[in-house]
């Protein structure tokens, strides 16, 4: 994890980044390939101070169950500790992480201020116990690994449930849409 320098003021927000399949493992550096750097940066974090949690999910696990508590009890230690804002706690994924962040939405619905899946999708019949929480998904129109629908059809579930859900869908992005 991440956290911003003393001299920053306190209390700052907590993002939990959920990283996707090809960065499972033991090591504890296949996870930060894909979104962490950018988080993290000294002007990203100049300009956004944030907390940032970046687990990884075992080489055969998936962003649920207790792999996903573990990764959320993780957030609520290390906020907890270094001066997170417990009403600005975020969850945002790519592809595995995607589904993990519809998941981590349904499982602590009263954690999350927000969350931002990007190319996954999860069970529309979950959206209900988190119909409070705003959402933005995002997906490459081009995603031929887990295809628009998937977003799609959680995102118009939660609409439907009456929550407030945005969807983008990147028109020239395939899978790797986060790039943009």
């Amino acid at each position: 994890y991440v956290v911003p320098p003393p001299s920053v003021a306190r209390p700052v927000p907590v993002v939990l980044l959920l990283h996707g399949s090809g960065e499972r493992g033991a090591d504890n550096i296949k996870q930060l390939k894909h979104g962490v750097a950018r988080f993290v940066s000294s002007q990203a974090q100049t300009a956004h101070p944030c907390i940032v949690i970046a687990p990884q999910c075992p080489e055969m696990g998936w962003w649920a169950g207790d792999t996903l508590k573990l990764a959320i009890a993780a957030m609520e230690r290390v906020g907890k500790a270094n001066g997170g804002d417990l009403s600005r706690y975020y969850v945002t994924g790519l592809s595995m992480g995607g589904f993990g962040t519809w998941s981590a939405l349904a499982m602590r619905p009263d954690l999350f201020a927000a969350g931002l899946p990007i190319c996954g999708g999860g069970d529309p019949g979950t959206v209900k116990s988190f119909v409070a929480v705003p959402v933005k998904a995002f997906h490459g129109a081009g995603d031929r690994m887990v295809l628009p629908e998937k977003s799609k059809m959680m995102v118009e579930a939660l609409k439907a449930a009456g929550g407030t859900a945005d969807y983008v869908e990147l028109p020239d992005a395939g899978h790797e849409c986060w790039d943009q």
